[in-house]
């Protein structure tokens, strides 16, 4: 008897110790509110209840628009098991974001799927499978099965654009057809630079038109209508993100014209320099060792 009173309450104990060592994910979308093709960050935040426990090595994201159909958008096996590989959370949160750069292609998870409305997005977090492809995971009943930890429900809204931000999304629409690729597009050629230009002219402080002006600007004189944004909106939350972009453009051309024109490589070098002392004080410590690579790129330039 006393043998099974003790191994009854060993039961207990373990029992116990495992139910207050459960895995949790919360989930948010910063900002909750945005406009169609304009990404936003995902953030997760990782704890247990009780002592240490393994990191889930998958994580699936689902979508629940307003009819009610539900479909799994992002299934990330890569991206959370290298920052997660033998890690463990305890009670202090172990924070993952999938963040927006400033550009339409990032988050990719974004890309291409939100037309204006409500949408209930969740998180799976579990150790799936498929953790060998990035983006093609488990179908959705196994995703819920396997699941370790399920993140509270956080509302998207992608409101219709209005005013001067309808005026830019028709044209921009016009602009890439109904495939609606803002990303690849770049906005190129004539009539992209014209949209563009059109866009930081007319309608500077429109929701839009931060986004279009970092966009497609690599390989041409685009850029400068990136710098005339920026100038005049120093309080952009992707202010840093959109200058180091400036910074690396300026860091490609003085390079490529170093032996062609040696004037123009060193004007280029010159406000790749400025932009990089001051992003090495930036508040992300990406863009921070980013723009001290880019000045050490330009460093070992000169002994080429």
């Amino acid at each position: 008897m006393f043998r099974l009173v003790m191994a009854t309450l060993a039961s207990l104990i373990l029992a116990s110790s495992i139910a207050a060592q459960t895995l949790r994910v919360r989930l948010e979308a910063l900002p909750a509110t945005t406009l169609p093709a304009i990404p936003v960050t995902l953030r997760m935040s990782f704890t247990s209840d009780g002592g240490t426990v393994r990191m889930p090595n998958g994580v699936s994201l689902v979508v629940t628009p307003a009819d009610g159909s539900r479909s799994v958008l992002l299934f990330a096996g890569h991206t959370v098991a290298a920052i997660s590989a033998k890690q463990r959370v305890g009670k202090r949160p172990v924070v993952i974001d999938f963040p927006t750069d400033g550009t339409f292609g990032e988050p990719g998870w974004f890309y291409g799927y939100f037309p204006p409305g409500i949408y209930d997005l969740q998180l799976y977090a579990g150790d799936y499978l498929s953790v060998l492809y990035e983006d093609v995971g488990p179908p959705l009943n196994s995703i819920v099965e396997q699941a370790r930890a399920v993140s509270n429900v956080v509302t998207l809204t992608v409101a219709e654009p209005t005013g001067a931000d309808a005026e830019i999304w028709k044209a921009m629409k016009a602009f890439t057809g109904t495939a609606g690729n803002f990303w690849l597009s770049g906005f190129r050629g004539t009539a992209g630079a014209a949209l563009v230009q059109r866009a930081v002219r007319d309608y500077p402080d429109a929701a839009y038109t931060g986004w279009l002006a970092t966009a497609g600007t690599e390989g041409d004189e685009r850029y400068l209508l990136l710098r005339e944004w920026l100038d005049g909106h120093p309080d952009d939350p992707y202010y840093e993100n959109r200058m180091l972009r400036v910074a690396e453009l300026e860091t490609n051309l003085a390079i490529a014209y170093r032996r062609i024109n040696p004037a123009r490589s060193q004007w280029n070098e010159k406000v790749a320099r400025e932009v990089l002392a001051k992003l090495r004080n930036a508040r992300s410590a990406e863009i921070r060792e980013r723009a001290r690579d880019r000045l050490r790129r330009l460093d070992e330039s000169h002994d080429r």
